[in-house]
C-alpha cells in the first residue's frame, strides 16, 4: 500500500473513531459510554501502527466536540496507548486469541488511564464512582472490536486493504 492510501485509511479511521465515539454515546458519571473503542481495536487490527494517530486524534476530537474538552489531553494519550498496545499484541499474528488478548489489554489501559485522570482532576471519590462505567465501556469495546475483527478476518478484508 502506498503512502497516499495509508494516509487516506488513517484519516478514514480517525473519522470513524470520532463518529462512533460521539454517536451514540451514553453520558455516565464524568464521561460517556460509546462504540469508539471498538473502532480503535478494529483500526489496530487492520492498519497496525497507523491506528495510533487515528485513535488519539479521533477520540480527542470527539471529547472536544461533545463538551468533554477537559478530558481531551488525557484521551489523546490514553487512546494512543490503547492502539499502540493492541498493535504490539496483534502485530505478529491475528489469531482469535491474540485479538481477544489485544482487546482486553488495550481496554485495561483505558480503564486505568481514566481512573488516574479522574483521580488527578477530581479526587478519589469521583475516580471510584467512574471506574465501574469504564469497565462497562471496556466490555462493550472488547465485544464490538473482537466480533468485528473476527468477521473482517473471515471475509479477508484486511488482506484486501493492504494488497491494494
Amino acid at each position: 500500500m502506498n503512502g497516499t492510501k495509508k494516509l487516506v485509511y488513517t484519516a478514514l479511521s480517525t473519522a470513524l473513531v470520532a463518529v462512533l465515539t460521539m454517536f451514540p454515546h451514553i453520558p455516565v458519571a464524568k464521561g460517556y459510554i460509546h462504540l469508539g473503542d471498538g473502532m480503535i481495536i478494529i483500526s489496530a487490527f487492520i492498519l497496525g501502527l497507523y491506528a495510533v494517530p487515528a485513535a488519539a486524534i479521533g477520540s480527542a476530537l470527539a471529547d472536544i466536540i461533545t463538551g468533554y474538552a477537559i478530558y481531551a489531553p488525557a484521551t489523546f494519550a490514553i487512546k494512543a496507548a490503547m492502539a499502540l498496545l493492541a498493535f504490539l499484541i496483534l502485530n505478529k499474528k491475528d489469531d482469535p486469541l491474540r485479538v481477544v488478548a489485544g482487546s482486553l489489554a488495550c481496554e485495561a489501559v483505558m480503564a486505568g488511564g481514566y481512573f488516574l485522570c479522574d483521580f488527578l482532576l477530581f479526587g478519589i471519590s469521583v475516580a471510584l464512582t467512574s471506574f465501574p462505567f469504564s469497565l462497562i465501556q471496556a466490555a462493550g469495546g472488547t465485544a464490538v472490536g473482537v466480533a468485528l475483527c473476527l468477521v473482517i478476518k473471515k471475509l479477508g478484508i484486511k488482506e484486501k486493504i493492504w494488497a491494494s
